[in-house]
Protein backbone atom coordinates (compact mmCIF):
# COMPACT_ATOMS: atom_id res chain seq x y z
CA UNK A 1 0.00 0.00 0.00
CA UNK A 2 1.46 3.53 -1.07
CA UNK A 3 0.06 6.56 0.65
CA UNK A 4 -0.65 9.82 -1.39
CA UNK A 5 1.78 12.05 0.67
CA UNK A 6 1.61 15.21 -1.79
CA UNK A 7 -2.13 14.92 -1.57
CA UNK A 8 -2.17 16.04 2.25
CA UNK A 9 -1.13 19.92 3.11
CA UNK A 10 1.91 21.13 4.11
CA UNK A 11 0.92 22.15 7.31
CA UNK A 12 4.37 22.33 9.09
CA UNK A 13 7.73 24.01 8.90
CA UNK A 14 11.13 23.34 9.95
CA UNK A 15 13.67 26.11 10.12
CA UNK A 16 16.97 24.29 9.93
CA UNK A 17 20.36 26.49 9.65
CA UNK A 18 18.29 29.79 8.16
CA UNK A 19 16.25 27.63 5.33
CA UNK A 20 12.66 27.17 5.28
CA UNK A 21 11.61 22.75 4.55
CA UNK A 22 7.46 22.29 4.82
CA UNK A 23 6.23 18.83 5.67
CA UNK A 24 2.89 17.70 7.21
CA UNK A 25 2.29 17.97 11.51
CA UNK A 26 1.67 14.15 11.28
CA UNK A 27 5.65 14.20 9.75
CA UNK A 28 6.96 16.40 12.18
CA UNK A 29 5.52 14.30 15.22
CA UNK A 30 7.01 11.72 13.91
CA UNK A 31 10.66 12.54 13.42
CA UNK A 32 10.29 14.45 17.11
CA UNK A 33 8.72 13.61 20.39
CA UNK A 34 9.38 17.02 21.71
CA UNK A 35 7.22 18.64 18.16
CA UNK A 36 4.68 15.83 19.56
CA UNK A 37 4.32 17.08 22.90
CA UNK A 38 4.26 20.69 21.80
CA UNK A 39 1.09 20.02 19.57
CA UNK A 40 -0.42 18.69 22.57
CA UNK A 41 -0.69 21.71 24.19
CA UNK A 42 -0.85 24.06 21.17
CA UNK A 43 -2.22 21.80 18.29
CA UNK A 44 -1.63 25.36 16.15
CA UNK A 45 2.04 24.91 16.40
CA UNK A 46 3.50 24.72 12.50
CA UNK A 47 6.66 25.92 12.76
CA UNK A 48 9.88 24.62 14.68
CA UNK A 49 13.44 25.97 14.02
CA UNK A 50 16.89 24.50 14.72
CA UNK A 51 20.75 24.75 13.83
CA UNK A 52 23.07 22.07 13.55
CA UNK A 53 26.94 21.64 13.65
CA UNK A 54 27.28 20.67 10.49
CA UNK A 55 25.72 21.71 6.87
CA UNK A 56 23.55 18.95 5.04
CA UNK A 57 20.25 19.22 3.42
CA UNK A 58 17.52 18.09 5.96
CA UNK A 59 14.74 17.76 2.39
CA UNK A 60 17.31 14.42 1.92
CA UNK A 61 15.49 13.36 5.70
CA UNK A 62 12.12 14.40 4.71
CA UNK A 63 11.93 12.58 1.55
CA UNK A 64 13.19 9.65 3.20
CA UNK A 65 10.01 9.79 5.57
CA UNK A 66 7.80 10.53 2.47
CA UNK A 67 9.43 6.84 1.56
CA UNK A 68 10.66 8.77 -1.59
CA UNK A 69 13.37 6.73 -3.44
CA UNK A 70 16.62 8.33 -2.71
CA UNK A 71 20.42 7.78 -3.51
CA UNK A 72 22.63 9.19 -0.60
CA UNK A 73 26.01 10.41 -0.78
CA UNK A 74 28.15 9.42 1.75
CA UNK A 75 28.89 12.51 3.53
CA UNK A 76 24.74 12.63 3.51
CA UNK A 77 24.60 9.83 6.07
Amino acid sequence: MQIPFDNYPKDFVFIVNGKTYKTMKFCADLLSTKISKMHQIDPTLNEYSFNTNTKGDFQLFLDILNFNQKYLEEQDI
